[in-house]
């Protein structure tokens, strides 16, 4: 008889912790992958829900600008899903599922989200006036844990946690200058070695990566 209340009561107990679990997964805003011809428009159509609300949940500037695969949360009851306060220059996630690099430049920093939670803000140096660092949308395509840089006018051996996004521009770790918050680089986004070595391990390949001139 012992055995059998001891049996009910680890079931109640396990019941309690799970409910909430159980009711947060029943209010979770649903999601939808964009598929090849879709846009905004259509998508707002065949959920019943406005445009301009998809676009403030999901963090879209430009309602033009959806990529097929992307996911989308779908804010069914037009109420539930907040946008999070964002501290001052902080631009926010720009895509809410996954994690994805954000660069300021006029702020000098980067930033880190995941499912559209800042992780982690770090000052840069981007590039010098005469070699401006690309502004856009882009994706990791290569990694290298280190190598020598070399350019016009430049080299510099033994170049750690490298993240390369758009041709030659890379979030890359900066040894030979202490110049952080400053644009002073040759176009790539300099960090310092301890920041650089993050952002490597928590980027992988087709991470995006963001480059805007202000929040």
């Amino acid at each position: 008889m012992r055995t059998i209340r001891r049996i009910i009561a680890a079931i109640m107990l396990l019941l309690v912790f799970m409910l909430p679990q159980i009711s947060a997964q029943e209010n979770a805003a649903p999601i939808h992958v964009v598929q090849t011809g879709e846009n905004l428009a259509s998508i707002a159509r065949n959920f019943g829900v406005e445009v301009n609300l998809l676009m403030q949940v999901n963090n879209i500037q430009n309602a033009r600008y959806v990529r097929t695969g992307q996911p989308l949360i779908i804010p069914l009851d037009g109420t539930a899903y907040t946008i999070p306060v964002l501290a001052n220059g902080e631009p926010g996630a720009k895509t809410p599922i996954g994690r994805e690099i954000v660069v300021v430049l006029s702020t000098q920093t980067a930033y880190a989200y995941e499912n559209g939670v800042l992780q982690r803000s770090v000052t840069i140096s981007s590039g010098a006036a005469d070699t401006p660092t690309v502004q856009g949308r882009f994706r990791v395509y290569r990694k290298e844990a280190q190598k020598t840089l070399t350019g016009d006018g430049y080299s510099y051996p033994d170049v750690q946690w490298i993240l390369y996004f758009y041709e030659g521009f890379a979030l890359h770790s900066a040894y030979w200058h202490n110049d952080f918050g400053t644009p002073i680089s040759h176009g790539c986004v300099n960090l310092r070695v301890e920041d650089a070595q993050w952002f490597y391990h928590f980027a992988a390949i087709d991470t995006p990566v963001t480059v805007i001139g202000s929040a």
